[in-house]
């Protein structure tokens, strides 16, 4: 596979290991003055201040204040701590109430992208566009939204109260939840009726790629006519998971390319060996960043029919950098589908646009199966 290997992260989820030191030279050659602030502050406060200054505590703090500067809520300062429950949820494994959230920077708030099959969210009605406007009793903005996550996650079996705006409503109200520990099952597959295969993609984590093939090879022993791809309330996840499955069904072509500060353009390609089964893709305003990749990646090259409602529209990608024991998660790219479209804050229309009017019948599944019959 002709591949960079560009490893990059959603605010749900992923983890890239670095060698790069981020903060260990760090100098402000175009400011000197910047570092001498750094300096005035500690050693005013280490000398005034009444009691003792922790001075590792005063560095993380500087630290920390520097990546929250930027305003960015998928940028952010992980201790160690941190970064553990970040690798965890990574992994699939999440102690918490099961819903992915993200930013509203329109209104600076947290809103759900989807919440998880199975999990204290979702039976409690949490659903796609439900705005988290405090956390026990503390309210967060857009700009903590990794904080806010942190305080949502929790030991298994102990309460949270979220006060939740709920789509449709103008009041918040405080709910409570029990945190539960689950694993996500990220892949589920069946035979759904006149042979016609489905596998539903919950989320792109580290063990996505391998659950999808095994799924996926064993429904083709059925020798289906056709595959609906299930992507709705997906919030992404990791970036080459996403490419790896879109390179398993593409001609030789382009799936998406990023774009650094710097100007330069990484280039993710499929080898061309591809599955050429007819295909439909659900998505909706819970598919959002990895999930846009593989829904974008497939509708451009004329892949796959896109069946639902316009995708959420997170178009950045994030990396983690280890720091002197910590680490430093920052937004490094933009990414654009093959159409050259950024679609942060755009999102991805479908080919056939449905709406779901009746929460008993799956409107979206139907049309796709009469597509693919």
């Amino acid at each position: 596979m002709n591949k960079k290997n560009l490893v990059i992260y959603t605010i749900v989820v992923a983890i890239i290991s670095s060698v790069i030191t981020f903060f260990s030279t760090v100098t402000f050659s175009k400011n000197i003055a910047a570092d001498y602030r750094i300096k005035q502050a500690y050693e005013l406060i280490s000398t005034k201040y009444y009691d003792n200054v922790d001075y590792d505590k005063a560095m993380e703090g500087a630290a920390r204040g520097i990546v929250q500067s930027l305003d960015d809520p998928y940028s952010t300062y992980m201790d160690k701590q941190e970064f553990d429950e970040f690798y965890q949820a990574v992994s699939g494994e999440i102690s918490g109430i099961g819903v992915q959230l993200s930013a509203d920077e329109a209104d600076n708030t947290i809103v759900v992208v989807a919440p998880i099959d199975g999990t204290p969210a979702k039976e409690a009605g949490i659903a796609t566009g439900d705005k988290i406007l405090a956390v026990d009793g503390v309210p967060y903005s857009a700009n903590q939204l990794d904080e806010a996550v942190t305080k949502v996650r929790g030991t298994a079996g102990t309460d949270v109260v979220l006060s939740i705006l709920k789509k449709d409503a103008t009041t918040p109200t405080d709910m409570t939840f029990t945190r539960a520990k689950f694993e996500v099952p990220s892949v589920t597959a069946e035979m759904l009726e006149d042979n016609i295969a489905y596998v539903r993609i919950a989320s792109f984590d580290t063990n996505t790629e391998k659950d999808f093939k095994r799924e996926y090879e064993a429904l083709k022993a059925n020798n289906p006519k056709g595959l609906i791809l299930d992507l709705r309330n997906n919030p992404g996840g990791v970036v080459d998971v996403a490419c790896n499955i879109a390179d398993y069904f593409l001609p030789e072509a382009e799936i998406m390319y990023s774009q650094e500060k710097s100007g330069d353009k990484q280039s993710t390609r499929s080898d061309g060996n591809q599955d050429t089964i007819p295909m439909v893709v659900l998505a909706d305003g819970g598919s959002a960043s990895s999930a846009e990749i593989l829904t974008g990646a497939l509708k451009d090259n004329n892949r796959a029919t896109i069946v639902g409602t316009k995708t959420y529209g997170k178009g950045i990608m994030q990396q983690v950098f280890p720091i002197n024991g910590a680490y430093v998660k920052v937004t490094i790219a933009r990414y654009f589908i093959p159409s050259g479209v950024c679609i942060d804050k755009v999102g991805i229309d479908p080919n056939v646009e449905v709406e779901i009017t009746d929460p008993n019948v799956d409107s979206q599944l139907n049309k796709a199966l009469e597509l693919l019959k």
